[in-house]
């Protein structure tokens, strides 16, 4: 999702996510996905990332909370993405 629009991507493809726009990934392949993100600039991102690399329990409503405090707001998804 990107913005509201709904965007697919195959292997090797790269998708842009400009900072302000919201966007997420959704597999809906039922296979193993890797993805690769690069981030510019980070801001509070690497600060964010090695927070969650350290909670003891990552459950949902912790990590929206950490992220909060870092700047990224996470929205709910939408139905048919649930």
């Amino acid at each position: 999702m990107l913005d509201g629009r709904t965007v697919f991507a195959n292997p090797g493809d790269l998708v842009r996510m400009p900072m302000g726009l919201p966007h997420a990934i959704y597999n809906k392949s039922g296979r193993t996905v890797k993805c690769l993100f690069w981030v510019a600039p980070t801001r509070r991102l690497y600060d964010l990332f090695w927070g969650i690399h350290n909670m003891p329990e990552q459950t949902p409503a912790e990590v929206v909370a950490l992220s909060a405090k870092h700047e990224v707001d996470f929205l709910p998804p939408p139905e048919e993405a649930k």
